[in-house]
């Protein structure tokens, strides 16, 4: 089997998913795009030189008009090229993030080609804030917080397009509750793979615990509310801590830190406290049990009900950080034992090999073998803002003749939102 993997290769999970259909038999290939990626042997993302105006002896009023209409319009033709070359080479795409067309019309093409489709959501290119903020509110939980957000019709929209269209096409989706506020469809948990050769096992902990918290996203990750817990301890309890101010970089091209040098700093901690706000804990967090060391993360573990009963990650949040990491500084025999274990669970429940055996397996038997959500927030509780009310209902009926919507989704008219 033959299984393309694209596009955005977001905290290299890619890789991971890769490594673990390559250890089931399967031939895997990368293809990503952007600046510094590439699509196997050959440029992914097509980019049109210069010079190809050259013979523009000046530039017009238009030029700039003419350029990008001419741009985009090769740059699309070459894609879907690409994009016909891949379908007949190989068996399965597997998407994160972006797909190869623009508007995800790719889709369709390789369903119609017979393929397999599997699409991974991993956050923001589905989670609206304000339905996020909404069902948060009502479970007691403090929102997620962004320095900036778009609300525009046209943001709202991208992300519709993207999650009706793999509810529509996709044979299977793998997503968590935290993004899935506007999902209609069931999906399988979205495991967090991480690779165990890629991070040293060290579980041994200090009297005097090295606290680091290196977010990806200060404010996405509550770094300010953690900030104010370590302000709190510093002066009656000991403790070393190092935070960034930077985003850590997974791609080495960032300014921020980069990925290589944050592994250092995983093996020369104690204990990490990853996000504060998102719940369920990322890859971060995972990869810190990988290396054997304490993590807090807020897992809301009556909203994450995937999470396993065993799992040893300290559950956090901005009311109880500052009791939390009191208790575990100053518990050290914790600590060993947390340190202890962390690995073994990794190798249980993140493990890049046994998940993608899974995935092939109900990829085999069209369905989930492992845990799933039934969505049901945007379908009964969600209150849409009014402006947007023909966006959600042009794109419930996008998917209303399909067979799982009809088994599922309750025909009636709420708020404004009509199923």
């Amino acid at each position: 089997m033959k299984i393309f993997l694209g596009t955005y290769n977001i905290a290299s999970q890619l890789n991971d998913w890769k490594y673990g259909f390559e250890k089931n038999s399967c031939m895997a290939s990368i293809g990503s795009y952007g600046n510094h990626t590439h699509l196997v042997n050959g440029s992914f993302d097509y980019l049109i030189s210069d010079h190809y105006f050259s013979k523009f002896k000046f530039k017009t009023p238009h030029f700039d008009e003419i350029y990008n209409k001419v741009s985009n319009k090769l740059h699309g033709n070459k894609r879907r090229r690409l994009l016909n070359k891949l379908v007949k080479e190989y068996d399965v795409f597997f998407f994160v993030w972006e797909s190869i067309l623009d508007n995800y019309e790719d889709f369709e093409i390789i369903k119609n080609a017979g393929k397999k489709l599997i699409v991974q959501f991993v956050g923001d290119e589905i989670r609206w804030e304000p339905a996020m903020k909404q069902e948060y509110k009502s479970l007691e939980m403090i929102p997620i917080e962004y320095d900036d957000y778009e609300y525009s019709k046209s943001a709202l929209n991208k992300k519709l397009a993207f999650l009706r269209k793999t509810e529509k096409y996709a044979d299977l989706i793998y997503s968590v509750p935290n993004q899935s506020q506007l999902a209609l469809r069931e999906y399988g948990v979205n495991n967090q793979l991480i690779n165990l050769n890629h991070f040293k096992f060290n579980s041994f902990q200090r009297k005097k615990p090295k606290i680091i918290h290196y977010p990806s996203s200060s404010s996405f990750k509550g770094t300010k509310y953690i900030l104010d817990s370590i302000n709190k301890l510093k002066n009656h309890v000991d403790f070393d801590f190092e935070s960034s101010g930077n985003s850590v970089s997974y791609s080495n091209q960032n300014k921020a830190i980069s990925y290589e040098n944050i592994k250092t700093k995983y093996s020369e901690c104690d204990i990490l406290i990853g996000q504060l706000l998102c719940s369920g804990g990322g890859k971060q967090e995972r990869e810190l049990l990988a290396s054997g060391k304490v993590v807090m993360s807020n897992m809301s573990p009556h909203y994450e009900k995937h999470i396993p009963i065993n799992n040893p990650i300290i559950d956090v949040n901005p009311s109880n950080l500052t009791h939390e990491l009191e208790l575990i500084i100053n518990d050290f025999q914790r600590r060993e034992h947390l340190a202890s274990v962390s690995r073994d669970y990794v190798l249980k429940h993140h493990n890049p090999i046994t998940i993608t055996k899974r995935v092939l397996n109900d990829l085999e038997k069209g369905g989930y073998n492992g845990y799933t959500y039934s969505p049901t927030f945007f379908r009964d509780k969600y209150i849409p803002e009014k402006e947007y009310l023909n966006s959600y209902n042009e794109w419930n009926d996008f998917v209303k003749d399909e067979v799982w919507y009809k088994q599922n989704i309750p025909s009636k008219e709420r708020s404004g939102l009509i199923f």
